[in-house]
């Protein structure tokens, strides 16, 4: 009986094996790293002031009805330069003649000479300006006031880190003194009252902790966006803003283009007792025992009984007067605001000044020395906590004053319009 080979399953080489495993590989990386993207929490998002002047004219719901409104008026200023033609025809036939008719082709052009047309388009573009000035405005306010949030809340920031350093102080001194006390060398009283002047602190702590997510919550509602892992990063520094405005303020531009239209409207409105004019032109055919052809022509008037445009008269004047009123209001506030807001910047900005010179190296001399006088046992937990205080006080002075300085700058840079 012939011996039987026997064939085995072929072996796959092992850097065949290692090379068709590698896509598994891959595909399993990609999925591990898909699923610490997901579960790996996003940081937080840093709003800054720069940020907030791009977005918040785009989500603010006042500005983007303004807005809307302005394209409305824009679209009523599309007002017909002249009236359409008519072209007409008529048939006449007289009863009892069947066969006699007449046949009339004739085409009317209105001619409007009395500028009524042209008053209403001017009144239209006043409109629309008015409206355009009075949506920059709107829109430099919510920038203003968004931005008065944003520094208030790092104001708020400010002097929770403040506290929170505070009560960390507060907190090693009670250990120090626990210790004392375990030692026989201080009393109960030093232990409760650092522990009371840290409870006062922690307090403070909450309430600038709550200001300043009250802050965050605000713009996170103005920006559209979610408060959640919002924080706010800039600077409390205010600086010196001197000169004139580079440039008139968009507003005031859009005022005075509204002044300019309804001047415009007045002087097209002074013809609109004009009656309104039109001409005919045409064929007539008259049919009958033979046809017959010939032409019509007809001038027709208007008779001003009822309306000799006073209406538009009138409101192209009511309107001037108006608009100029307007701009002179806007121009004597920017003015003004101007003024004040400038006076209180350099006001603030040199009691910041002096305020830091003054008190800077006293109180952290004064707080170094206390903190090494009470560990040494020389002064008591009164005197040390009077320090603390001190030093506290004069830091949230300085934020204070920082803040003031700061809100005076961006009232200065609203005034100056850079806002709009």
């Amino acid at each position: 009986m012939p011996r039987q080979h026997c064939n085995p399953t072929p072996q796959t080489p092992t850097s065949a094996r290692t090379f068709q495993s590698r896509p598994q590989i891959a595909i399993w990386f990609r999925l591990a790293l898909a699923w610490a993207c997901l579960v790996t929490p996003a940081r937080g998002q840093e709003l800054t002031e720069a940020e907030i002047k791009r977005h918040v004219r785009r989500t603010s719901p006042e500005v983007l009805a303004a807005q809307s409104e302005v394209r409305l008026l824009q679209a009523r200023e599309a007002v017909e330069a002249h009236p359409n033609p008519e072209l007409s025809f008529t048939r006449e036939q007289l009863l009892g003649a069947p066969d006699a008719a007449e046949d009339t082709l004739a085409l009317s052009i209105p001619l409007d000479l009395s500028g009524r047309r042209g008053a209403r388009s001017s009144l239209a573009r006043a409109g629309s300006r008015s409206a355009a000035s009075r949506a920059t405005r709107l829109g430099s306010a919510v920038t203003h006031s968004a931005l008065r949030i944003f520094y208030r809340g790092l104001a708020a920031k400010k002097r929770a880190d403040l506290a929170r350093t505070l009560v960390a102080r507060l907190e090693e001194a009670a250990r120090v003194s626990k210790s004392r006390l375990s030692q026989g060398s201080a009393s109960g009283y030093d232990v409760s009252r650092i522990e009371l002047d840290a409870d006062l602190s922690r307090s403070t702590l909450v309430s600038a902790e709550a200001a300043e997510r009250r802050a965050v919550l605000q713009l996170a509602s103005l920006l559209g966006r979610q408060a959640e892992g919002l924080t706010l990063s800039g600077s409390l520094r205010a600086v010196a803003i001197v000169g004139s405005p580079p440039q008139e303020r968009p507003s005031l531009t859009h005022q005075r283009a509204a002044l300019e239209a309804a001047r415009q409207a007045q002087s097209r409105a002074a013809r609109a007792w004009v009656p309104m004019l039109a001409l005919d032109a045409g064929v007539r055919r008259a049919v009958g025992d033979e046809t017959r052809y010939g032409y019509v022509a007809g001038l027709h008037v208007e008779l001003p009984l009822f309306s000799r445009g006073r209406a538009v008269s009138a409101e192209a004047n009511a309107l001037a007067d108006h608009s100029g009123a307007q701009l002179r209001a806007l121009e004597a506030r920017a003015k003004s605001a101007r003024a004040v807001a400038s006076l209180e910047l350099s006001n603030y900005l040199a009691e910041v000044e002096r305020f830091r010179r003054a008190t800077a190296p006293h109180a952290e001399r004064t707080l170094r020395a206390a903190r090494s006088a009470y560990r040494e046992g020389q002064i008591g937990v009164t005197e040390l906590l009077d320090a603390e205080r001190a030093a506290l006080r004069v830091s949230q002075r300085s934020v204070e004053l920082e803040l003031r300085a700061k809100l005076a700058e961006l009232d200065l840079r609203a005034a100056r319009g850079e806002f709009e």
